[in-house]
């Protein structure tokens, strides 16, 4: 396996996707004193004191949603650039395979190395969607601005979603054709809806989208760890 050069994988940091929610989660808690006293107090609110208070804290929250929303935008990419690598290497090690095993098996094999090359994750929406969200983060009179990223960051999304799902349910179906069985099998991906998310989303108020960071890091970071295990020793078993 020494003639293939296998790229490093590193899987979605959870401790990131952790972060950026309690940052997220922080950002709002912040608010609620100024909120409560403009709602309950209007006189008190507009004392000199009281209004340098809430300003302060409204800053503070800014500066925090500004943190979380950077590190959302690390960790969406991180999912895409794991999966394709993920998809490059198991590539490059099953055309090496290909060389090495029964001709019964290189049917199904040639049949799941042209699927695998049809995965394609939409990465080309991720930049637009990252500079839409920034340029309506910066200025926010444009905010509208964030109905065209929300749709960009949908196409990849949904390209994502279905890649992943895929990619993993495959995967258990190749190796125990070429194993005749594996050790254990790749934990699988949940298959998402891009609108049921988006619905989700709203309705929980966010709750769900911050929810959907954690799971969904985990469940790529749990198939990446498991998939190079079992690649590894995929390619022991045929020396």
């Amino acid at each position: 396996m020494d003639a293939i050069q296998i790229s490093e994988e590193k899987p979605p940091s959870l401790i990131l996707a952790i972060c950026l929610v309690t940052l997220g989660i922080l950002s709002e808690i912040i608010l609620i004193p100024v909120f409560s006293t403009l709602t309950s107090d209007l006189p008190i609110f507009l004392e000199k004191k009281e209004l340098v208070k809430s300003i302060n804290l409204i800053t503070l929250s800014l500066f925090i949603k500004i943190a979380a929303g950077i590190l959302q935008l690390i960790l969406l990419y991180s999912w895409s650039k794991a999966l394709e690598r993920n998809i490059k290497n198991t590539m490059l090690v099953f055309q090496l395979v290909y060389e090495n095993i029964n001709e019964d098996k290189r049917g199904t094999l040639s049949l799941f190395l042209f699927r695998l090359s049809q995965m394609k994750i939409n990465s080309w929406a991720f930049p637009i969607y990252a500079f839409l969200y920034a340029f309506g983060a910066i200025i926010p009179v444009l905010n509208v601005m964030n109905i065209p990223a929300l749709i960009f960051l949908a196409i990849y999304l949904h390209s994502l979603f279905s890649v992943s799902s895929d990619l993993s349910k495959f995967k258990n179906m190749i190796y125990f054709h070429l194993l005749g069985g594996i050790p254990f099998p790749i934990p699988e991906i949940r298959e998402r809806n891009v609108i049921v998310v988006a619905i989700l989303s709203i309705i929980t108020l966010n709750i769900y989208w911050l929810y959907l960071l954690i799971k969904l890091t985990k469940e790529i970071s749990n198939f990446i760890n498991a998939d190079m295990k079992i690649r590894k020793h995929l390619t022991e078993t045929l020396k």
